[in-house]
């Protein structure tokens, strides 16, 4: 008898031990990752805006999108490692024809639909928002896999950072880079509006594009931007989801409230939550994370700008050798690191992409 009392209170202490190991190192892991933890070794982390020049930009984590090694999945790495980020790639799911044109055909036949390969990417975000959610992170940066960003990513991200804090009225006790306010930081769009009597904060970036080089469909609002500096506004309509952060209480708004399609793509449906305010959202203007754009002329389509339902693009080693472009980042870290040198589109020598958009002013306004 009391040996099997001694077996069950062993048991009930390994039990403990264990329990109290994994509390331990969960914890640690997750704060070890906001730089907000002081280590035992070395100087004490950074926090609040400082902590933006981390190598996860002052988030919890950087999650990318990425369905199969490819040239934008080497690219991205390649470039990650350049600008010293760590970003975690998480196994996506394989959706079944007949989930994707279910999905497609949610929603009354009067609403807009999503075409094959927006289905697939709305699919891909909105899962990768439940991983955020699994994962209990804090925070999240989440990276489309073709994405690029400027050689000085870190000193963006802290000017950034205070921007945003000072916009929302952040006290300096407060540890989170970002502040807590918001539920998207959206970094990375191809097109943003600019309303200069509507609230907005602007500061001085030596690295952001020349206006006159400039590229997308809101030109004219960007316009609006005195040269050299960018704005952190709330969110008027920004499109295209290259870059965005998200918080928890974003993560559980989006699922939500964009987690059934009924609409275009994802990217117009949480642009509408932001403008309506069902979503607390902050743009940056112009944006730091834009679409890497091989050469069309080697055979590259977007799956996502097509939206034509083709099968998903093969992987073409070739794109990793011809050198395509960025719009909007004055030093590609792509470029940088493949090629040697800069890529932005309008620059001498950078070829064209002819990329065509896929939406108008008006729908997004509609």
């Amino acid at each position: 008898m009391l040996f099997r009392l001694s077996r069950i209170a062993l048991v009930f202490c390994v039990a403990l031990l264990g329990i109290f190991l994994f509390s331990s190192g969960r914890w640690h892991a997750k704060h070890e990752q906001t730089g907000l933890n002081t280590p035992h070794n070395g100087p004490p982390a950074l926090s609040g805006a400082h902590a933006a020049s981390n190598s996860t930009l002052g988030f919890h984590k950087i999650l990318a999108l990425s369905h199969t090694p490819s040239w934008r999945s080497r690219g991205l790495l390649k470039a990650s490692k350049h600008a010293g980020l760590v970003i975690d790639i998480p196994k996506q799911a394989q959706w079944s024809p007949e989930l994707v044109d279910a999905f497609r055909s949610m929603g009354s036949t009067g609403m807009p639909h999503p075409k094959q390969g927006a289905a697939l990417a709305w699919l891909a975000h909105i899962d990768l928002v439940k991983y955020f959610i699994m994962s209990d992170y804090n925070t999240a940066l989440i990276l489309e896999d073709d994405v690029d960003w400027d050689v000085n990513i870190k000193e963006q991200a802290v000017r950034i950072a205070e921007a945003v804090r000072t916009y929302t009225n952040v006290t300096e006790t407060e540890v989170a880079p970002y502040g807590r306010w918001w539920d998207i930081l959206w970094l990375g769009h191809c097109a943003e509006f600019v309303d200069i009597d509507k609230s907005h904060l602007s500061f001085s970036d030596p690295t952001v594009v020349p206006k006159e080089k400039y590229n997308g469909w809101t030109n004219e609002h960007v316009m609006k931007i005195p040269e050299g500096q960018r704005f952190v506004q709330r969110a008027l309509g920004p499109i295209c989801t290259f870059g965005y952060a998200i918080s928890r209480s974003g993560a559980a708004k989006i699922l939500q409230h964009a987690g059934r399609g009924q609409h275009e793509a994802y990217d117009l449906q949480i642009s509408l939550k932001c403008r309506d305010g069902t979503l607390k959202c902050i743009s940056v203007n112009p944006e730091i994370f834009h679409q890497y754009y091989p050469l069309v002329s080697a055979g590259y389509v977007s799956e996502v700008d097509s939206a034509n339902g083709k099968e998903g693009e093969v992987d073409k080693k070739e794109f990793d050798q011809l050198m395509g472009s960025t719009e909007n980042i004055v030093t590609s870290t792509r470029c940088h690191v493949m090629f040697g040198k800069p890529c932005m589109f309008g620059d001498e020598g950078v070829p064209s992409h002819n990329r065509s958009l896929r939406i108008t002013e008006h729908e997004v306004k509609g």
